[in-house]
């Protein structure tokens, strides 16, 4: 068993640059994934959206006062902001004093402002869901 082992660890073996290459891949595709979430999450469209969900009653009535935007607990932000071409289509969890739901936005830059063709919060426990046009 021994010999085996050293055959398969031997400098002449593939299977140690295999593995340092699964490795390397595993650790680049981490880096990029998460510099590409960090993107959509510190764009303006995203602080906006968020900003809008925390000043909004409804929203309020459903999540509590202090809504947040936590990236550790809910590191995702699904979907896409194109800011260059004026689309974002979002999707990401939100957390307040009574509970979590997911806000989804979809929508297209204007002359001044951003319509919103989807703005809703979809309560996690529940599913209710609040139009937030």
């Amino acid at each position: 068993m021994s010999s085996r082992l050293a055959r398969i660890l031997s400098p002449r073996s593939p299977y140690p640059y295999l593995a340092a290459a699964t490795i390397g891949l595993g650790w680049w595709t981490s880096i990029v994934l998460g510099s590409t979430n960090s993107q959509k999450a510190h764009s303006g469209i995203f602080k906006a959206v968020l900003y809008h969900v925390r000043h909004d009653a409804a929203a309020q009535a459903l999540l509590g006062n202090d809504i947040t935007y936590d990236p550790q607990r809910h590191p995702a932000v699904k979907g896409t902001v194109n800011m260059m071409k004026g689309n974002a289509d979002i999707e990401f969890v939100a957390e307040g004093d009574h509970g979590a739901a997911v806000v989804r936005f979809r929508g297209r830059r204007g002359v001044d402002d951003w319509d919103s063709e989807v703005f809703t919060l979809t309560e996690s426990k529940g599913g209710k869901v609040v139009d937030l046009h």
